[in-house]
Formats: C-alpha cells, sequence, structure tokens
C-alpha cells in the first residue's frame, strides 16, 4: 500500500466515513497487481474556475480527504491546459466532455451573434423546449441542442444500449446541460424561485424526487446564516486584507466578512457568490443519486456536476482575496462530502473520480498593479466608439459597423455591409489595425483570414484558430496585453478569464480509480484528451469529434 493510503489512514481513523474512504483505498492501491473491473460510477467533477496552481498554493492547508486525496492517491496532471483561446465557462465545459475544440463543438463563447439576426445567442438557449418545476416566469428554453460535437455521455449511453445512464448537476444551467450532453438528463438551480429545475427536453414533466426535493426549499437553508470564515484567522494569507478597492458588493453582500445573504434583495441570486451555492448542489446530487441509484446498474453510469461557486466569487472578490481564501477551503469540505458520498452510494473501489476545471482566472489589475506588474481595465465601450468612428470615417459610412463585443470577439454588422455591397473582408483587416494600435491589445486577428496556416505564427493564433466556427465567431478575435482585463462591461466584475495566457489555460486535472497507479504527470497535456482517455479506460470508443491523443497513464493492459 502507498505511503500517502497510510498517511491518510491515520488521519481518518476517527471518523466513520473517512475509515470508509480509507478502506476504499486500500483496495485502490492494489488494483494494479489484479484484475481490474469495470467503474460502476464515473464521477466528473467540474471546479468552475479553478486554477491550475491550485496544489502549489494551497496544497498545505488542505485536508487530508477532500482535493489532497485526490491528489495522493490518483494521477495529477500538473500542466494540463486549454488548447483553445476562448476560456470561458461553455467552451471549457463543451471541450471537456466532447473532447473537440470550439472550432468543432461550436460554443464559441457563453454567448456570440447570429450574423443573420444581429441577435444575441446563449449558448444553451432553444425556445423549443420549456423549463420545467420553475414556476417563476420569464424562463427561456434550454437545451443542449447548439452543441455540434458528440460527448462522452453520449457514447457511453450508446455503447451500453441505454442501460448507463448520464446526468449533469450545476448551479449554472450552462454548467448541467453542458456536462449532461445530448443524452443525458440535466438538473439546475434557478435564480429567480431558488428551486433545482429541468426542460422538457430532458421529461415530460419534473421527476417526482425533484419535486420532492423543492417542496423541502432547501435553499432557504443559508438565508440566515451569513458567511463567516471557516478557520481561525491565522490559517488566511489574506486576512488582513479583506475589503479591497476591485471588490465588488454583489447583490448587497457586502466587500468585507460576514456576508449576510438575509441582507439581499435579490436572495437567491447572492447564494450563487456564496459557498453555500457548491453546498445546495451537493444536496441535490445527493437527492439524485438516492433518487436513481446511481452507480448500481450493471453498466458505468455517469454523474458529472459543475461546481460554480468559485467562480462567482472569483469574479466579485478576484483570486487574490480573503473571499476565494475562505471558498477553497470550502470547497475542499465540499469535495470531501462529495467522496464520501460516492463512497457511501457506491464504494470508491467502483468509482472513477475526475477533477477538472473549465479554465483558470487572473488577478485583479489593481491586485497586479499593486505589486508590480503593469495591467489596466479596458475600457471597451470607449473602443468599441473609436472603431466604430475610425471605420466610419475611412469607407464614408453613415452607421456603426461594428456592433457589439463579446469576449474575445468584435462583431460587425455583417448583414447591413453585404446589403450595401461593402467588402467585410476590408473592414476586418482595418478593424484589426486599428485595434492593434490600442493600449492593452497585444494581438488582433480577422475571422476570415486566420485559417490560413503559417510557417511561423504566434501561439495565440493557434489557439485562436481551435476557437472559431465560421457563423458563430466574432469578425476580429482579440487578444488582450497579459493582466489587462477585457470584458465588455469593465467594471462590473473584479477579475474576468477569457484569454489564452497561461493563467486561463492551466487547469488542475487529477483522476483517482481502480487500476490507475498515483503519480504525479510534469509533461504538458491538453484538456481535450481528456473524453478520449476516459473513454479507452472504459474500454468504448471516443467521441466522434475528440482529439485522437490518449493519456498513457488510462490505458490499462489488464482484462476485464
Amino acid at each position: 500500500m502507498s505511503v500517502s493510503v497510510i498517511s491518510l489512514a491515520r488521519r481518518a481513523a476517527a471518523g466513520a466515513v473517512g475509515s470508509l474512504i480509507v478502506l476504499s483505498l486500500w483496495v485502490l492501491a492494489g488494483c494494479s497487481q489484479v484484475e481490474t473491473e469495470a467503474p460502476s460510477l464515473v464521477l466528473l467533477i467540474v471546479v468552475d474556475q479553478l486554477r491550475g496552481d491550485v496544489f502549489d498554493q494551497y496544497g498545505d492547508r488542505l485536508d487530508g480527504d477532500g482535493l489532497r486525496l485526490l491528489v495522493d492517491n490518483g494521477v495529477h496532471y500538473r500542466e494540463a491546459h486549454f488548447r483553445h483561446g476562448i476560456t470561458n465557462t461553455a467552451p471549457g465545459h463543451a471541450t471537456i466532455v466532447s473532447g473537440a475544440h470550439p472550432a468543432v463543438h461550436g460554443l464559441v463563447g457563453n454567448n456570440w451573434t447570429d450574423p443573420k439576426t444581429n441577435r444575441t445567442v446563449y449558448s444553451v438557449e432553444d425556445a423549443r423546449h420549456r423549463l420545467l418545476g420553475d414556476p417563476a416566469p420569464g424562463g427561456e428554453g434550454v437545451s443542449p441542442a447548439l452543441v455540434t460535437a458528440e460527448t462522452l455521455g453520449d457514447v457511453l449511453v450508446e455503447h451500453s444500449d441505454g442501460v448507463s445512464r448520464v446526468f449533469g448537476v450545476s448551479i449554472k444551467d450552462r454548467g448541467a446541460i453542458l456536462l449532461a450532453g445530448h443524452a443525458g438528463k440535466a438538473f439546475w438551480h434557478s435564480r429567480r424561485s431558488g428551486r433545482f429545475i429541468t426542460s422538457d427536453y430532458y421529461y415530460s414533466r419534473a421527476p417526482q424526487w425533484l419535486e420532492k426535493f423543492n417542496a423541502a426549499e432547501p435553499a432557504e437553508a443559508y438565508r440566515q446564516r451569513p458567511w463567516r470564515l471557516l478557520r481561525e484567522d491565522a490559517d488566511y494569507r489574506f486576512i488582513d486584507q479583506d475589503d479591497q478597492p476591485w471588490e465588488r458588493d454583489y447583490k448587497g453582500l457586502g466587500r468585507v466578512f460576514p456576508h449576510d445573504l438575509a441582507a439581499s434583495s435579490d436572495y437567491h441570486g447572492a447564494l450563487r457568490f456564496t459557498p453555500y451555492a457548491d453546498q445546495l448542489t451537493l444536496a441535490a446530487v445527493s437527492a439524485l443519486m438516492e433518487a436513481e441509484s446511481i452507480g448500481q446498474g450493471t453498466a458505468p453510469d455517469l454523474l458529472a456536476i459543475s461546481l460554480s461557486a468559485t467562480d462567482y466569487v472569483g469574479h466579485a472578490f478576484g483570486p487574490d482575496s480573503l473571499e476565494a481564501e475562505d471558498n477553497l477551503f470550502r470547497l475542499d469540505r465540499t469535495i470531501s462530502a462529495l467522496l464520501a458520498l460516492a463512497e457511501q452510494r457506491v464504494g470508491l473501489e467502483h468509482t472513477l473520480v475526475i477533477l477538472t476545471s473549465d479554465h483558470g482566472v487572473p488577478s485583479a489589475p489593481e491586485y497586479l498593479t499593486l505589486h508590480g506588474e503593469p495591467a489596466a481595465r479596458i475600457e471597451t465601450p470607449a473602443m468599441v466608439s473609436r472603431f466604430n468612428a475610425g471605420l466610419r470615417a475611412e469607407f464614408g459610412l453613415d452607421y456603426d459597423p461594428v456592433l457589439r463585443f463579446l469576449n474575445p470577439s468584435l462583431y460587425l454588422d455583417v448583414r447591413r455591409l453585404e446589403t450595401d455591397g461593402i467588402d467585410s473582408g476590408q473592414i476586418e483587416r482595418a478593424l484589426v489595425r486599428l485595434a492593434q494600435s490600442e493600449p492593452g491589445i497585444q494581438s488582433a486577428f480577422a475571422s476570415s483570414d486566420i485559417a490560413a496556416r503559417l510557417d511561423v505564427e504566434p501561439p495565440e493564433r493557434t489557439l485562436a484558430r481551435a476557437s472559431i466556427q465560421p457563423g458563430r465567431s466574432g469578425q476580429v478575435y482579440l487578444v488582450q496585453v497579459p493582466g489587462w482585463h477585457l470584458h465588455p462591461n469593465p467594471q462590473q466584475q473584479a477579475a474576468m478569464h477569457g484569454s489564452p495566457h497561461r493563467y486561463d489555460t492551466h487547469v488542475p486535472i487529477v483522476i483517482m480509480g481502480p487500476g490507475l497507479d498515483p503519480q504525479a504527470v510534469e509533461r504538458p497535456v491538453g484538456v481535450e484528451s481528456l473524453a478520449a482517455s476516459v473513454a479507452a479506460y472504459l474500454r468504448i470508443r471516443a467521441p466522434a469529434q475528440a482529439s485522437a491523443t490518449v493519456l498513457p497513464e488510462l490505458i490499462l493492459t489488464d482484462e476485464r
């Protein structure tokens, strides 16, 4: 048995749940020596906005039965990166389960502009499918219809002739829907009603267990529980930096501890900006596992969970904040509880656990400036106004040709330009020239030109190419100078991801399961390899558009 398992056994000896986990790890430790059975459960955990350096920063302060349990007993890919440049929630989640880049799976952002209508499209919108389980008005229909690639869950269901089930759960609708793929079932939190809901893409009516879960009003458990620090002051690096000028007062939560949810006029919206969002997600997962007997069938089930609190907290307070620090400690406990739940329901010796993230995040530009690094917020609306003024003058236009900026692209009014017989390619190239003269913009690429391969090209061009799908992507792709904040509303958030820079592409990948030898892998790997690698481990075909690269650590040589 490995040293790490022995140390875990000592630490967990006093706790029944911890002891159960350790017993499973005893089994896992010997799996590479014997014939390995296929897992009953594939547990995919995506922590929204978890940077790849999290274990370097916090490893010695984490408990032994959560994140560290996975790192100590799993395959830890320390240099895992997205190899596309649009590092946002929807593209990241879709790449994780499809093994394809946005250029293939079609999610070129959380939102994009339809060139035929000039309307902004949301990544999981689908007017054909109404929401179920949400009595509040105003909800639009959703489904995975806009994903143009097959997912791991789709293949798993097909391979088992429908015996395997796939479920996605998250606070965010897109987090749940994209992980569930086309063949799964998805459940997410409504910020209007506070209930967990689904859509009639998945069911004709909300399942009974979901109605029972919502009837208990689990979200109300946190209304009178202010978010306070979990640990003693001495455990926090940022204990003397609670109120920092770049932090945002979202939903009336304030910028300093304790954060009082009861004081917010939008309680269910405010809940998302606290670690309680992940705890509520865990409660929904527990109810789902019990109701559906997940992991109890004759073929593996896939349970995919997107934990969103880290992303909301990072946007509101920045990753270098007391709030982000406390959230990480609470995330660690949530992961511990999730692993304990898997142990109790299925047994970790029958579970393949995958932990990763959809993107990283940079520090707030003001934090970087405070520490001597040049950074700033790009005043995007003013920048777009300058672009339009320049293009109007250069081409003699009497209207603004740039419709809007949606990270990371500028969208032109292609429909108007075509009607007027104007070559949009010339407009694109002129816009590139204007963008490259802007402070804070490192590179700009015309989408119509970017498909042309160059003998030598900058890395950001390669990442941009993997991010662009004609008909959805904007006409000019912008890359900011590292550390500079680029967003349509530059003052809305403390910190914002979305770039092709290392701080946004670098995420953890940790995989623990039967037959896998615990190890730290230092070589660079792409997140797009994950879907094909898990498929190889499960002895099923990879999703159709997935990367052909299989991580060798997941290839088992024994016979099942």
